[in-house]
């Protein structure tokens, strides 16, 4: 299977063909099944939330695909995991939101000398998957040449194993460019030392708003800051919107207490 052929699968949602193509079983059985939730948790008075799964691939760990109106908060794929589990320890779960079909989630269990964690894997074009091709070849198996379920695990938690070394010197590395970037663009504050800690001020504010944004902690919306830029767009035009953006929205936002 080719970059382009694992693209096409994906943009058309044909997992089964995409993992069929990998080595992998079809399921005996890809009758739907549904997996209710309680975003509150099972005391509250707020209404369930059904999401209907189907399998479409097996070997050794089940693959399970769920089309959505909307992605699942953290919260809730905690509770579906729960819920998957019961089916089988090792599984992955492709969330499909509905009217964006190349918006894909993947939620993947995977397990390290001391802890069980759930993997996230996001993205909303064919650029943004290409990287994905890379994983699912670690995670083809010849035809013809079964491999055990030792092999197929351990793949599957290599593959998917957040290499937290190589997380955290990316992460600072990309901050570094952004802040020397910010800095450069800063007027009014003639000392660099000063222009500096502003900059620092700015990011960790704008990186926690960003964090709790994709937890669903601001109006239940992940996307809130930049639906919230277009907001500003379209009422201010494209010529000012930035200034008026930090003025009367992030300066606000930050002085409520982040």
């Amino acid at each position: 299977m080719d970059k382009r052929q694992f693209l096409d699968f994906l943009s058309s949602g044909d997992f089964a063909s995409l993992f069929n193509e990998a080595g992998w079983n079809r399921p005996a059985s890809n009758r739907p099944f549904v997996c209710e939730i309680h975003p509150g948790g099972a005391a509250s008075s707020s209404p369930a939330k059904k999401f209907a799964f189907r399998e479409v691939a097996e070997l050794f760990v089940r693959v399970f695909v769920c089309e959505t109106d909307a992605m699942p908060l953290t919260a809730e794929r905690n509770a579906l995991d729960v819920r998957l589990r019961k089916l089988g320890d090792a599984y992955i779960a492709v969330f499909v939101e509905k009217g964006s079909p190349m918006h894909h989630l993947w939620m993947v269990p995977v397990k390290s000398a001391d802890r069980r964690s759930l993997v996230r894997v996001e993205y909303r074009d064919r650029d943004q998957a290409e990287f994905l091709f890379g994983k699912m070849q670690d995670l083809q198996f010849p035809i013809g040449s079964p491999p055990g379920s030792v092999d197929v695990l351990d793949r599957l938690n290599r593959v998917f194993q957040v290499n937290s070394s190589d997380v955290t010197k990316k992460f600072y590395r990309e901050f570094r460019l952004r802040h020397n970037a910010f800095v450069k663009g800063i007027v009014g504050i003639m000392d660099k030392s000063d222009c500096e800690w502003y900059a620092s001020v700015m990011l960790n504010r704008l990186m926690f708003c960003y964090f709790i944004q994709k937890k669903g902690f601001l109006d239940l919306d992940t996307d809130y800051l930049s639906h919230k830029l277009a907001q500003v767009r379209k009422l201010k035009g494209e010529d000012k919107f930035y200034g008026t953006f930090y003025k009367e929205f992030l300066r606000v936002l930050f002085a409520d207490g982040l």
